[in-house]
């Protein structure tokens, strides 16, 4: 397999909160990715982008002003996927509509949903039961406060090496 790769926002105040429970019930943490919410992925191999290429993601980022946000809410993709949801969630889908744009042959996860929901993913994929029980833990640590200032396009190699930053990019 290739590099994978996404543009993310991260969100190091909910560290504390989810970062134990993202190890055991997330893959992606176990593989380095902090917590965050997801802009865009899978994006476009970071050694593909030439100039011409970031300057259009920094443009597509920096349409967006920074914004204030609140994890507040825990939510749920069926019984398989618990998250912490962003209010507002307007900023978020700003940024992804920003960058979809631009690079129109990126969809929100592969196009694989019909619409894109901004979340903090706490557990994905792991047993219904589990998950309810990492949902109450975190519940009472809400709500999280949070500033969207910078996009994270990171990568890595499934295997070889953990996920890492590759570049950021300031929103306006």
């Amino acid at each position: 397999m290739g590099v994978e790769s996404a543009l993310v926002v991260p969100v190091p105040s909910a560290g504390n909160v989810v970062r134990l429970l993202r190890r055991v019930f997330d893959p992606t943490a176990r593989d380095g990715l902090p917590p965050h919410v997801t802009v865009l992925g899978p994006f476009r191999d970071p050694a593909d982008l030439d100039a011409a290429g970031l300057a259009e993601l920094a443009a597509a980022v920096g349409s967006v002003r920074s914004f204030a946000y609140r994890l507040s809410r825990i939510g749920w993709f069926d019984d398989r996927v618990v998250y912490l949801a962003p209010e507002p969630a307007e900023g978020f889908i700003q940024l992804t509509e920003a960058v979809v744009r631009r690079f129109p042959d990126h969809l929100p996860y592969g196009g694989a949903f019909g619409s894109s929901v901004p979340h903090l993913s706490i557990g994905i994929g792991g047993p219904a039961p589990a998950l309810r029980v990492a949902a109450r833990l975190v519940a009472p640590r809400l709500p999280i406060d949070a500033v969207a200032s910078n996009v994270q396009l990171m990568s890595h190699e499934p295997g070889r090496r953990p996920w890492r930053v590759d570049r950021e990019f300031a929103l306006g």
